[in-house]
């Protein structure tokens, strides 16, 4: 009897197939590390501008006030300052309470669609959030009560109870 060497048709396409569906698998895994690790970077950097105001709040009495807008980096509707202005709680950099705010990776000088780190406040409270955050799903799991009750499904951060309606 003769053995034949090799693959049949059948076997390699069931290996191309398998292959394929690890493949999908991986890439999609990958995806979710990225969205993680960038859900992780703008939870860390809230937290930093979050400890800066209550060190500017322990040491004036009140917090940074933006009036009756909001501040924020390459958000079109802010009013605090400048679309393209990186500094945009003055108050905190110039106090030297932060050395330099950060700033959402997403976020462009050019105002694309408000992806930002944006925040308003009276003095008495404040609001600091996450604006149009693409991973919002991943902090309604982790830190739900992080998410923004009047921006549900597109922002998230830190306020002191008297801004939760802002």
């Amino acid at each position: 009897m003769k053995k034949n060497k090799g693959f049949t048709l059948v076997e390699l396409l069931v290996t191309i197939a398998i292959i394929g569906v690890l493949s999908s698998i991986v890439i999609v895994n990958l995806n979710s590390s990225k969205k993680t690790s960038d859900y992780l970077k703008r939870v860390a950097d809230l937290g930093q501008i979050k400890l800066a105001l209550t060190k500017y709040q322990v040491k004036y009495g009140k917090y940074p006030l933006t009036g009756d807008g909001w501040s924020g980096y390459g958000s079109c509707w802010v009013t605090g300052s400048a679309t393209g202005d990186t500094n945009y709680i003055p108050a905190l950099v110039t106090e030297r309470l932060i050395t330099k705010l950060p700033i959402d990776t997403r976020s462009t000088a050019t105002c694309t669609d408000g992806l930002a780190y944006i925040y308003r406040s009276d003095g008495r409270d404040y609001k600091l959030i996450a604006h149009n955050a693409p991973d919002i799903s991943i902090a309604i799991s982790k830190n739900p009560e992080m998410r923004d009750p009047n921006r549900l499904n597109h922002a998230y951060g830190f306020w002191t109870p008297g801004a939760v309606n802002w």
